[in-house]
């Protein structure tokens, strides 16, 4: 057994799990929320944004309106905006959070994927909960793979034999949008929606 450490503790590094859940989803969005425009906070470049501490301190991010009748926007990098459109996120009071199935730390490897976001979905949801019978889940490939369901991939034309994951956990397949995807808009900005989380 190692000894513990001893001497100066680095507080610069952050554990996500130990802040606040807006914060830690902050540390995410980051990297993995973007794409249609952000900007900087007067006198901050990028590499002042420091985990732990509000993003819209460092920078804001932005993102076209969702319209009606019109194709969705391109899914490269919009993983915090559709998860907060889906029922999970709003049946948890929000506090489903990008931690909640994501280790920072830890990969499952592509034959683990199934059963390692299956057990995840598990944290909230029973068997008893997917409307599909068991027998149907065991039939398909790979067996009883609730994100391949109920989180669909997409292609990235940006970035060769790449998929990225729908953030957006549906139901069923083909499901609407919530009512509140067309009224994310602020009387002080008309045309974009501001994130935060």
């Amino acid at each position: 057994m190692a000894a513990p450490l001893r001497g100066n503790i680095d507080r610069s590094i952050v554990n996500p799990s130990k802040l606040p859940g807006w914060l830690a989803d902050n540390i995410c969005m980051y990297c993995h929320q973007g794409l249609d425009a952000r900007a900087l906070m007067p006198g901050k470049g990028y590499a002042d944004f420091r985990p732990g501490t509000p993003l819209a301190d460092t920078l804001a991010i932005f993102v076209l309106p969702i319209r009606r009748g019109e194709p969705p926007g391109d899914p490269l990098l919009q993983h915090f905006v559709p998860k907060t459109l889906s029922q999970c996120y709003v049946k948890s009071g929000g506090r489903l959070l990008c931690i909640t199935c994501h280790d920072p730390h830890q990969q499952p490897t592509a034959r683990e994927v199934p059963a390692y976001y299956r057990n995840k979905c598990l944290t909230c949801h029973t068997e008893k909960s997917c409307a599909l019978p068991l027998r149907a889940r065991l039939a398909k490939t790979p067996p009883n793979d609730c994100a391949g369901c109920h989180m669909a991939k997409q292609s990235v034309q940006q970035i060769s034999h790449s998929s990225l994951t729908d953030h957006r956990i549906l139901a069923r397949a083909g499901e609407p949008l919530p009512e509140i995807a067309y009224h994310m808009t602020t009387p002080e900005f008309p045309d974009l929606v501001y994130i935060d989380a």
